[in-house]
């Protein structure tokens, strides 16, 4: 589903005189950018994730690195032993466990910690001797719901938006090819050098540009212990 919309367009960019197909194909290029390395790093619609995260071992918890982590579906974390060593005995790899949801808190930051006095599958009583847990679960934004955290989101890809189709932008930028690097094409024929920052875009774009692809940064996938 795309950030924006033409119905957005009185609110969030009515400088933009775009319609129809090629207001549609502005949008997704707008929202591309958002998305990428250089902004959320992420698909900002709901999306479902499935990965497989460390479990720390003192604490018995682990991090979602899509959040926020939507309640519906609930969530689902399996978890296993693989490798662990207990007693000079190697354990090898168990098979998944599916916790039952009152068996684990998840927090607001994407967070879950295991109750370590429910009995799992493991040959011991509590998930103590867990250390992986996989994770199938959808993270996201439904951009029909007018909340304040969306029209957040839905203003800082506006700004984007503005700036692309901005005179200074298009006189001066052709393509913007944006993977782990950015890498611009201009209209004489030449290209820059790649760059691995927001410098670029910064240069291209102005202040704008950079305030809300850093801004989008907040959403960019969590780090797993």
């Amino acid at each position: 589903m795309p950030v924006l919309s033409e119905t957005d367009k009185d609110i969030y960019f009515p400088s933009i005189e775009l319609t129809g197909m090629a207001l549609e194909v502005a949008i997704a290029n707008a929202q591309r950018l958002a998305e990428s390395n250089f902004g959320a790093g992420r698909p900002l619609e709901v999306t479902e994730f499935t990965e497989i995260v460390q479990i720390a071992d003192v604490v018995q918890s682990g991090q979602f690195s899509y959040v926020p982590v939507l309640a519906d579906p609930a969530p689902v974390i399996q978890t296993r032993i693989r490798g662990r060593t207990t007693y000079g005995r190697h354990k090898g790899v168990s098979n998944w466990y599916t916790l039952p949801e009152e068996s684990y808190i998840l927090d607001i930051d994407g967070r879950f910690h295991l109750n370590s006095n429910y009995a799992g599958d493991f040959g011991r009583t509590g998930y103590y001797w867990a250390d992986e847990a996989q994770l199938t679960y959808s993270s996201g934004f439904d951009f029909t719901v007018d909340s304040h955290e969306i029209q957040q989101i839905k203003t800082a890809v506006a700004s984007i938006l503005v700036v692309q189709r901005s005179e200074q932008y298009l006189s001066n930028v052709s393509r913007v090819e944006v993977f782990e690097e950015v890498k611009v094409e201009f209209p004489s024929g030449g290209s820059s050098a790649p760059s691995t920052g927001r410098d670029m875009l910064s240069d291209i774009g102005g202040l704008g540009l950079r305030e809300a692809l850093s801004w989008l940064g907040k959403y960019r996938p969590r780090g797993h212990l």
